[in-house]
Formats: structure tokens, C-alpha cells, sequence
């Protein structure tokens, strides 16, 4: 864990400007000469996307207790486009937000989304929200805030995580070709070890590319710990997608200590 190497990535990240770079590439350089290779023979919307943030992990996954496993952030021209209006807007309102992101790679955040603490009417959880476009904020709130759970977002914000398959964004599902673990990836799954064997309570949500997971995960897979979510697509959490056992777990983890 200590050997993280998505720190020296963090140090790249400065002011507002990495949100879209038209001359940084977010790149962990262990994997460059591998992504190079795959981006010169990848079709347009299978390269990955190297001058917007990388998300190996969203949140705290060293402090999370629900963690979704997924395959690798979406490239969307409509959220390049955000991040372009964000970047004009005064360097006050977006650094908590900024911040947040660099922190992130170094697991120094205390929550998935930053602090909602208003300042002239606006939040750094409001930043986040508007370059997301509300994408996880609804699809949590839907899925867990309610009478019936005893859970408030703030729960559910501590507590919950997102770790991609592949930290570096793409239009479409990369393709075959990049047929060999990244060094970043084999990051992740010894972070995915460290999880399992320090956070006995931390339940995964495998929201996409079940067998892809299997097969990274190898003996490390529990079946009583992932829970495989019947909506792949949408990356939605309910008692429908992840069954009702599965659900309660997801539940309980919220609300453990």
C-alpha cells in the first residue's frame, strides 16, 4: 500500500487546469509504454483518455465499507465540456473540489464526495455534482437513503467507495488488445488484498465485468464478501439488482462501526 503509485500522478494535479489538459496526460508512468502500444492500434472510442483526472478509486477505499467494483471511468465530451466551464469559474469555488480529487489518489479523503459546507450559497460537493453530473449522488440516494434503512447520505458518504478494473477513462469498453495487467493494475489488486484481509466487515459490489473480476481476483474471491449486481449497465444499487440477501449486506456494512 505504501508503494502507491498514484501519488506522483496526485502531484500533477494542480489548481483546476487537470480537469481536461490540452497538454498534461494523468498517467502512471509504469504503464506508459503499455498504453502507448494499446492507444496506437485501439479504435477512437476504445483509447483511453489521458488528459482528464484517472480514477483507479473514487472515496476512501482503506475507510469505505461498501465498495463497488466497476470496469473503468466513461470518457463523455458533455463532462470534458464541464470541466472546461468549471475551470473558468473563480479558483475559490472549485480548489475545495480540486483538492479533493489529489487527496483522493493519496487515500487522505474522509468521504466519496467532499464536504457540503456552503460558501456563498455554493459547496464543494456542489463542484463535484456538476462535473459528475449528479451520477452518483442520485443513484445513492435512490438506493439507500430512506425511512426504512435508518441511513442518511452522510452515512452512505463515509462509508462508500469506487474502485475501477482499469484507473484511465475511455468512450467505450477498451479493448482485447490491452490483453496484459497494467503495473497500476497489479496496484489494485494487491490494495483489493489489503482490504480483505484488514477490513473483515468491508462487503464489494461488482456492478460490472463479473468474470474480468474473477479472474483478477483468483483465490481472493469470496462469494460470502462480492455481491454481483444484476444491472450492469447502469451501475444501479437496489434490493432488485443485488437480491435480497445481498442487499441487507450492503446494508449492514453501512451501519457497522
Amino acid at each position: 500500500i505504501n508503494t502507491n503509485p498514484w501519488a506522483n500522478v496526485a502531484a500533477k494535479y494542480e489548481s483546476n487546469k487537470f480537469l481536461i489538459s490540452d497538454t498534461e496526460e494523468y498517467i502512471c508512468e509504469a504503464d506508459r509504454s503499455f498504453i502507448d502500444a494499446y492507444n496506437g492500434k485501439a479504435r477512437v472510442e476504445e483509447r483511453l483518455q489521458l488528459n482528464v483526472p484517472a480514477y483507479p478509486w473514487y472515496g476512501n477505499p482503506l475507510t469505505a465499507k461498501v465498495i463497488v467494483l466497476s470496469l473503468n471511468p466513461g470518457y463523455d465530451e458533455r463532462e470534458s465540456t464541464i470541466a472546461r466551464i468549471i475551470q473558468n469559474l473563480p479558483e475559490l469555488l472549485t480548489a475545495g473540489y480540486t483538492e479533493h480529487l489529489c487527496r483522493m489518489l493519496r487515500f487522505d479523503v474522509n468521504g466519496f464526495l467532499p464536504s457540503d459546507e456552503k460558501h456563498n450559497g455554493i459547496s464543494d460537493r456542489d463542484i463535484a455534482n456538476l462535473h459528475q453530473r449528479w451520477y452518483w449522488i442520485d443513484r445513492l440516494n435512490r438506493a439507500l437513503v430512506n425511512v426504512r434503512n435508518c441511513l442518511t447520505f452522510e452515512d452512505v458518504n463515509k462509508r462508500f467507495a469506487v474502485i475501477e478494473y482499469l484507473g484511465y477513462s475511455s468512450k467505450s469498453k477498451p479493448a482485447k488488445c490491452l490483453n496484459s495487467l497494467l503495473p497500476s493494475q497489479l496496484y489494485t489488486r494487491q490494495l483489493i488484498q489489503y482490504i480483505l484481509h484488514h477490513n473483515e466487515d468491508t462487503v464489494f459490489i461488482v456492478a460490472r465485468s463479473e468474470s474480468e473480476w474473477r479472474r483478477f481476483l483468483g483465490d481472493e474471491w469470496d462469494d460470502s464478501r462480492f455481491i454481483v449486481s444484476k444491472a450492469y449497465r447502469g451501475q444501479h444499487i437496489s434490493e432488485k439488482s443485488l437480491g435480497e440477501v445481498g442487499y441487507a449486506k450492503v446494508i449492514n456494512a453501512f451501519k457497522s462501526k
